[in-house]
């Protein structure tokens, strides 16, 4: 299990002790006879049973940056682990992340623009590591990263949606991730105002409509102080985009089928989808603890499960969900999300090694 003191959400281990695990099995981690374990290597072994093993070999699979740290061109070598142990634990370690680059702490040139958008999106860098990193980069600078937003209106709707998709950015390595999808998407945002606003935001399938209440908590203000309590709803909303310019809502949507799920049950799994971003940019603004229901609900089972608990859940209600029924059919529920919803976010977020995404849920169907 992730605790709180987890180097950032979406990993249960950290550099260090990861690259002490593969240091230790090195020999037996190699393939071929050869003096590197390549990414391959890696690939290969991210179901390995031993599960110290695992969550190591997991970690650096979503990490580019740190394979870099701890090998050379042809991948992860004993002296390089060996190397980066000390390095992990230092107070150098921002400056020996930018020297892989050659990053001086702003964006020169499109290979610095490419560095700088895989190191802010790796896992693997430390939170506090990263936020340093992040310190030293302009507005400017961050939008060159990640892409621009998709913004609409006049020119404080302009400025508001754009404080909030780079708030999201800076906000933690799937903050980032999660930005450039939907940049690359060119996902629209509209903001709601004045009699426009009836504290709900949502996305229409077409654009994300931001409520101005929702996202400054009713004070009108978009700022870094009001964004750290409710970037959630922007990271949420912009889940649901994903979710739909992705083609994942129509893989999830086949599988449903296949299975003959109850009506609703699509658009349930959907709003857990979006859950998946929006809890994880809770704690990773505010912490463990800070809210119990975003820490639960970083297992997307239990996202789902709270949703039908009842017929009086607002999701239940909102979409008509005959809940008695979707309760019998959580097991089929739970390989939807195994098959169709959770590689994805593996493969395509690095959350390959979250430990809580996948809890209570089945190997997926290989």
């Amino acid at each position: 299990m992730q605790t709180p003191t987890a180097q950032s959400v979406g990993t249960s281990t950290n550099l260090k002790s990861a690259a002490q695990v593969l240091l230790s099995h090195f020999e037996e981690l190699k393939k071929h006879k050869k003096d590197w374990i390549t990414e391959d290597d890696l690939q290969s072994l991210v179901e390995s049973p031993d599960p110290v093993v695992r969550e190591a070999v997991r970690f650096f699979a979503v990490s580019p940056i740190d394979r870099e740290l701890c090998g050379e061109a042809q991948g992860m070598t004993k002296a390089g682990l060996a190397r980066c142990i000390p390095v992990a634990g230092s107070a150098g370690l921002e400056e020996t992340l930018l020297r892989l680059g050659h990053a001086t702490g702003d964006v020169k040139d499109e290979a610095q623009r490419k560095f700088y958008a895989t190191l802010l999106r790796d896992p693997g860098v430390p939170a506090v590591v990263r936020a340093q990193i992040v310190a030293r980069l302009s507005e400017k600078d961050m939008l060159a990263i990640v892409g621009h937003p998709n913004t609409q209106g006049n020119a404080k709707d302009v400025a508001d949606e754009t404080a909030a998709f780079l708030f999201l950015a800076k906000m933690s390595w799937l903050g980032t991730a999660e930005a450039e999808a939907v940049a690359a998407y060119k996902v629209p945002y509209v903001m709601l105002r004045g009699d426009k606003d009836h504290s709900a935001s949502f996305w229409d399938g077409h654009q994300v409509h931001l409520s101005e209440k929702m996202l400054t908590g009713g004070t009108g203000v978009v700022s870094d102080q009001t964004l750290v309590k409710h970037i959630g709803t922007f990271a949420h909303e912009s889940g649901h985009a994903i979710f739909g310019f992705s083609g994942l809502s129509k893989t999830v949507g086949d599988d449903i089928a296949r299975r003959h799920l109850e009506n609703g049950v699509g658009v349930i799994i959907n709003e857990a989808v979006a859950g998946i971003m929006q809890n994880r940019a809770h704690v990773a603004e505010l912490g463990y603890g800070a809210d119990k229901g975003s820490d639960a609900n970083l297992s997307v089972a239990h996202d789902v499960e709270k949703n039908i608990a009842n017929d009086q859940t607002d999701y239940a209600r909102r979409y008509h969900v005959n809940t008695a029924v979707a309760r019998s059919q959580m097991d089929d529920i739970r390989k939807v999300l195994a098959n169709s919803v959770v590689p994805y976010f593996q493969s395509k977020f690095g959350l390959l090694g979250d430990p809580q995404l996948t809890l209570t849920l089945p190997d997926p169907q290989r």
